[in-house]
């Protein structure tokens, strides 16, 4: 009995190299940045504070760059794969009217561009978290592996001022459409009549 128990002992240790040796998987990796700007303060742009134009009905549209570097890892041979996008991604808005004027959002390659329309005066702040998969089934062991984390980066890409109330152009247009309705509309009620 004891003879069985040493044999399964020995066979046991053996097998260790074999298992230590088995795939493994590398750490999943995040990135996180955050934009901070104000509009309608004084100041220089460079520090994201706009006052495009002077009065209290202000509205500005702002477009947001998040943009990110692929997250890499490596053997002791220096090869060098990519992790080439994210797998998921978070937004926290802060702000007054931030997150409710957020439109369209449209995506590059390692670059994602956030629209904000009718923005009111305000400080405002983005904070933005990359996320990338673990990477799975390397060959060897976890310390013949490293890892370079992603990272992101928020910048403004553009400010624009508009116009918060209806300019005398577009009073007049509307007017002329106006107009155009109800003489449409006399002309109908004067052919309905004839017949």
């Amino acid at each position: 009995m004891k003879l069985w128990k040493a044999k399964l002992a020995v066979a046991l240790l053996a097998a260790l190299p074999v298992l230590s040796s088995a795939a493994t998987s590398l750490k999943e990796s995040k990135a996180s940045d955050t934009l901070s700007f104000a509009l309608g303060f004084t100041g220089s742009a460079a520090n994201n504070y706009f006052d495009l134009a002077s009065g209290d009905a202000e509205q500005y549209n702002v477009v947001v760059n998040a943009a990110w570097t692929d997250m890499s890892y490596w053997n002791n041979t220096s090869t060098v794969d990519l992790v080439n996008d994210l797998s998921g991604y978070a937004f926290k808005f802060t702000g007054k009217d931030l997150f409710n004027s957020l439109g369209t959002t449209t995506y590059g390659t390692n670059l994602m561009q956030l629209s904000f329309a009718g923005l009111s005066k305000g400080h405002y702040s983005i904070k933005f978290t990359g996320f990338w998969d673990a990477v799975e089934n390397l060959a060897g062991k976890r310390r013949d592996w490293g890892v370079a984390d992603g990272t992101v980066d928020l910048s403004i890409q553009s400010v624009q001022l508009v116009s918060s109330v209806p300019e005398p152009e577009s009073y007049a247009l509307m007017l002329a459409g106006l107009g155009l309705l109800g003489a449409v509309v006399s002309r109908r009620k004067k052919a309905a009549l004839a017949v």
